[in-house]
């Protein structure tokens, strides 16, 4: 897009705005207009300061428990501020209810009425807080990790319930930083649908130890049901997924290459300790091996992001 320079008096130079933009940002006559140098390039934003608040409305009589979460938590991503939900069951007050605690972060229920709620945004998102939120997002799932091999090597099969919270918490902030990502202009347009893919992919790799977890917490307090060739695959796993965090935040092209190659054989090395596995450990792998696959999947977007 091509605009010519218009001179004013015998200084000023003046440069119209696209008439398409300003309609869509719902620019006025008297708004501030941000402007940025960048060597030869002149960045201009508009921020809206009291932009209306979005608002959907939604039926979700008959639709399963897991439909009606799915939905909500596309509501909540795509960047709505108030969803009014009407529904046949009571069952899905509690639902609606959990959702909010587990997922919608700075939402609550201002609305109750018969067969209907109105569930609305009562903070503001913070694009200041995106980056915050990220990285915790990544601690927390790399904490949970540590956690979860740290009981299996000590044999406490029953205490790996408890660390599924730390699921709950990494769905917050990656529901967070999604939104965010919907409903504001990120700092560098062309790398939101990679930085979007590494957050859900980070928000999968979770849920594969969490799985982890559930299914182990079922057994009995006993360090021989996972042997010990298993338990140092999950190590090798475990520090794989830290080295993706590491250059995700210092990035170096030679390193992500090289993890590239170690995929193959941490796949292969798992690949034939599932050949003859047995009880427990034969879920186990699988998920580990999920975790790897995920993992690399991490690759490309790495690379869009910090190029």
């Amino acid at each position: 897009m091509k605009r010519k320079a218009i001179q004013l008096a015998n200084q000023t130079i003046v440069v119209s705005l696209p008439a398409k933009w300003v309609r869509q940002q719902g620019i006025k006559k008297g708004d501030e207009i941000d402007l940025e140098e960048k060597g030869n390039q002149l960045i201009v934003a508009f921020k809206i300061i009291d932009k209306k608040e979005e608002r959907a409305e939604i039926d979700v009589s008959n639709w399963n428990d897991r439909l009606i979460r799915l939905v909500l938590s596309g509501l909540n991503k795509k960047g709505f501020d108030e969803i009014v939900v009407k529904y046949d069951k009571s069952s899905t007050a509690k639902t609606l209810e959990e959702l909010i605690k587990n997922l919608f972060t700075g939402f609550a229920i201002v609305e109750q009425r018969i067969n209907e709620c109105v569930i609305k945004s009562i903070s503001k998102d913070l694009e200041s807080e995106f980056n915050t939120a990220l990285r915790r997002a990544f601690l927390v799932m790399l904490g949970m990790s540590e956690s979860c091999l740290n009981m299996i090597k000590k044999g406490k099969f029953k205490g790996l319930s408890e660390l599924t919270s730390l699921e709950n918490t990494n769905n917050q902030l990656t529901n967070y930083c999604e939104r965010v990502l919907n409903k504001k202009a990120y700092d560098e347009d062309k790398k939101k649908c990679s930085l979007y893919t590494i957050i859900w992919n980070l928000e999968k790799i979770c849920d594969e130890y969490k799985y982890i977890c559930k299914y182990l917490s079922k057994s009995q307090n006993d360090k021989n049901i996972i042997s010990g060739k298993v338990i140092n695959f999950f190590e090798e796993v475990n520090y794989f997924v830290n080295s993706y965090y590491e250059i995700f935040y210092k990035f170096d092209i030679q390193k992500l290459n090289g993890l590239i190659a170690e995929k193959e054989k941490i796949e292969d090395a798992g690949k034939h300790l599932l050949a003859t596995a047995k009880g427990k450990e034969v879920l186990v792998l699988y998920y580990l091996l999920n975790i790897v696959s995920k993992t690399v999947d991490f690759s490309a977007s790495m690379f869009i992001v910090n190029s």
